[in-house]
C-alpha cells in the first residue's frame, strides 16, 4: 500500500523548524558555555571547596536542563542519549579547546562535573514534567 502524499508540502519544512525551535535555547546556552570557555579572564575566588566544579555542574545542569525541555517538547525525540551525548561532546570541546587558552587548564574532573551536571539537569526536567502532568511512576 502507497503512503498518501501530504496534502501541505509545506509541513516537512515546518517540521523541521519546530524540531530546531525546540533546541534554540539549549544551543544558545551551549554557545555561552565554550564563550566562557574561551575567556582567559574568568577567575574564582581561592577556597577549600571546589567551586570551579560547582560552576561546571551548574552551567550544565542547566544545558541538561534545556536538552530535556527540548526533548519533552519534541515528544521524545530524538532519543535521551543522543542529547547526552551532545552535551557531554561541549563539555570535551570546552575541555580541550581550555588546553589552549592562556591562564586555563583542561580538566577531567572537570568534564565529569560537566556530565554530572547535565544527567542532574536533563533528570530534573523531565522528572518535574512528568509529576506536572501527572505521568508520575508510582
Amino acid at each position: 500500500m502507497l503512503a498518501k502524499p501530504d496534502p501541505d508540502p509545506a509541513a516537512a519544512p515546518r517540521a523541521g523548524w519546530r524540531r530546531l525551535t525546540a533546541y534554540v535555547p539549549a544551543i544558545v546556552w551551549a554557545a555561552g558555555i565554550l564563550f566562557l570557555g574561551s575567556r582567559p579572564d574568568v577567575r574564582l575566588p581561592e577556597t577549600r571547596f571546589p567551586l570551579d566544579k560547582l560552576g561546571h555542574f551548574l552551567m550544565f545542569a542547566g544545558l541538561g536542563g534545556l536538552l530535556a525541555w527540548g526533548w519533552r517538547r519534541l515528544g521524545g525525540r530524538p532519543g535521551w542519549a543522543l542529547l547526552l551525548g551532545a552535551a557531554l561532546l561541549v563539555g570535551g570541546v570546552d575541555e580541550w579547546h581550555q588546553r589552549t587558552v592562556a591562564g586555563r587548564t583542561s580538566d577531567v574532573r572537570d568534564w565529569a562535573a560537566d556530565a554530572a551536571g547535565a544527567v542532574a539537569g536533563f533528570t530534573v526536567v523531565v522528572r518535574a514534567a512528568r509529576r506536572g502532568s501527572g505521568k508520575e511512576r508510582e
